[in-house]
């Protein structure tokens, strides 16, 4: 690259079809003015979530740029996205009426994450309001490692909004919304993952907002969901629940698979639950946190979570005979108990 001259860049595709058309390439001249892009730190100790950190402001070489309206999509800049490397997505709604897939193998490093980011402050909607309800039809699937996730609303989806299923992954800033079932859930994507040690660990869900999430049989869409196939590690971390269909949040253990692993949750708030945001009965259950059943010991852990206004109970251990820690966990105004079914649990 010659400073002050005309230079020209050659792009050469090894398929038939010409691969595809590109919005934007980032060029950046070599030498001590380039900047690397920054990337959040990770750690691959077992049962240990990820910290966040800013992902870059300046989009650097090998960053991908789209637009709504722009000939790349989203799925063919996930599948091209390097390690260290981000997509941005400028404001707008981007419309689609197919799954996203972050397919298992599609992975970042753990000093270098594939980062999916709105750029500027503007509102960033992935929108897949064009999907029938059917639980085939998520909106994003991130089966993969080493991903962050950043800024982006997520409504419409036939089925969750995303559904979170790889390892050592980061959600930040996300909003869910009107969602035919749960907002964001944690299970497995690959149903012959049959153990624990398969099933979604170590990611951390940050600073993210679920909302008016509702299923046609008013029984499945939670705000979030921890549940059925979901393994250790996982934090949730000053997230909001409300008004969705059924519960805030929803930790459910079925017999037939087995216990999941231990979730924690800080200070999160799930509020008016079971209620719409016009005051109305959804049909749900309508607790604020559904914390496990029956079938399992699970001892999830709770830190200065608020419960308010849920159509039901704010906690409630719903038969899980764990020692169940809630510290500084506290609500009121919720239409059954405050502590519900919670024998075991140790209060702080």
């Amino acid at each position: 690259m010659n400073s002050g001259s005309d230079n020209v860049i050659r792009i050469k595709t090894r398929s038939n079809d010409g691969g595809p058309r590109i919005d934007k390439v980032i060029i950046s001249a070599g030498g001590s003015g380039y900047t690397p892009a920054t990337t959040p730190s990770s750690t691959t100790k077992p049962v240990t979530t990820p910290t966040p950190t800013s992902t870059s402001a300046i989009p650097v070489e090998g960053d991908i740029i789209l637009s709504p309206n722009g000939s790349m999509t989203l799925q063919q800049a996930i599948d091209l996205i390097q390690p260290g490397k981000t997509i941005y997505l400028k404001a707008g709604t981007y419309k689609y009426s197919k799954t996203i897939l972050i397919k298992e193998g599609n992975d970042g490093l753990p000093n270098a994450r594939k980062t999916l980011a709105a750029y500027g402050d503007r509102e960033v909607i992935i929108d897949f309001s064009a999907m029938t309800e059917n639980s085939s039809n998520r909106g994003i699937v991130l089966d993969a490692k080493y991903w962050h996730v950043k800024g982006i609303t997520v409504k419409g989806a036939g089925d969750n909004g995303m559904l979170l299923s790889g390892h050592y992954n980061i959600i930040e800033k996300c909003t869910f919304r009107e969602n035919r079932d749960s907002g964001l859930q944690l299970s497995r994507y690959n149903t012959s993952y049959n153990t624990k040690d398969k099933w979604p660990s170590n990611n951390l869900i940050i600073d993210c907002l679920s909302t008016m999430n509702m299923d046609s049989r008013r029984e499945d869409a939670d705000g979030f969901a921890a549940k059925l196939t979901c393994g250790e590690g996982n934090v949730f971390r000053n997230c909001i629940a409300i008004n969705n269909c059924d519960d805030g949040w929803d930790l459910y253990t079925k017999k037939q698979t087995g216990a999941i692993g231990v979730v924690t949750l800080e200070n999160c708030q799930a509020i008016g639950n079971g209620y719409g945001v016009n005051g109305k009965d959804t049909g749900g259950d309508g607790n604020g946190y559904k914390l496990g059943d029956d079938t399992a010991s699970v001892p999830h852990i709770l830190i200065n979570c608020v419960a308010k206004n849920n159509k039901k109970h704010g906690f409630t251990g719903n038969g899980n005979p764990a020692k169940i820690v809630l510290q500084n966990c506290t609500g009121s105004g919720n239409g059954g108990k405050l502590f519900d079914r919670l024998d075991n649990a140790i209060f702080k």
